[in-house]
């Protein structure tokens, strides 16, 4: 669309901005992972970003990589190649400019490391995630500073990651009394426990998270089933209890309310619990 807005302007430019040329490119690299992530070659959708990179060091194509990175397209050999890249961009002259893009990219890295490491070592990997606390405090405050796009990026990845380390635990329960609605991080799993008393220390930093929450919803993104939802309004009920944001609280959990309400009946006993602790939940929310 920005390709083709510029074609059909009346404005006599006779060439493209570099802004245009670049935007162009990332949804080009972007399209490409798409449509290419499926093909039988394995790889391939990949090989055209790597070769890319060899050439060019633009932020735009490190903000590309990162979007690959973020949905998982991205294999071991990428990784490593995208990290040499952001080091070498670092040391260039003007590598200051790319340094919210590398920082997105490590984070995603860092994420990545925490969880597999809570996998196989639980007690090692809790001790890590602690040591990690002071660094992803400070890096969540820089951030803060940063243009919109870059910040969501953070809260994006953050939201996502405790997502599913919720739902996860939803779908093993077999019994009505496992249901319970976490009142404060100690109750969540290990990677989010400590995500979230990071974001939960300043007011800032969780007002930032719950408009993430809420863009979540209006951007029409996947939240359309039970355990998804629930996973949701167990973040916020811990939001709840700290008292926090309550006015960015209330309409996060008013963007969960309009899904709810189609799995007002539901097919097991386990669901119909989950169902009713949400709604119970959702309602001592909106109440504030």
């Amino acid at each position: 669309s920005v390709l083709f807005s510029h074609l059909s302007s009346t404005a006599d430019d006779k060439s493209p901005s570099v802004e245009i040329a670049l935007k162009v490119f990332t949804y080009h690299g972007r399209l490409g992972a798409h449509l290419q992530q499926k093909c039988p070659e394995g790889r391939a959708y990949l090989l055209s970003l790597e070769n890319v990179a060899a050439w060019i060091a633009e932020e735009s194509f490190l903000t590309l990589c990162r979007d690959v990175l973020l949905v998982g397209f991205g294999d071991e050999a990428f990784k490593g190649l995208i990290l040499h890249l952001c080091s070498l961009t670092l040391l260039s002259e003007a590598g200051y400019l790319c340094i919210p893009a590398v920082l997105l990219i490590l984070k995603e890295k860092i994420i990545e490391l925490l969880a597999r490491r809570l996998r196989k070592e639980p007690e090692e990997g809790r001790q890590l995630c602690q040591s990690a606390i002071p660094g992803l405090s400070n890096f969540l405050q820089v951030a803060q500073t940063w243009d919109k796009p870059p910040l969501s990026g953070v809260f994006s990845t953050l939201f996502a990651v405790i997502i599913v380390e919720k739902i996860h635990l939803l779908q093993k329960v077999t019994l009505p009394e496992e249901v319970a609605t976490p009142e404060s991080v100690e109750d969540m799993p290990p990677l989010s426990s400590v995500l979230l008393s990071v974001i939960l220390k300043l007011p800032s930093l969780t007002r930032s998270f719950l408009a993430e929450v809420s863009s979540s919803f209006e951007s029409e993104a996947v939240f359309s089933s039970l355990s998804e939802l629930a996973a949701v309004l167990h973040i916020l009920s811990i939001v709840r209890h700290t008292g926090q944001c309550k006015a960015s609280l209330k309409t996060a959990a008013s963007s969960v309310q309009q899904q709810l309400h189609s799995h007002a009946v539901t097919s097991t006993d386990i669901q119909r619990v989950i169902y009713e602790s949400s709604v119970k939940t959702l309602n001592e929310i909106l109440d504030l």
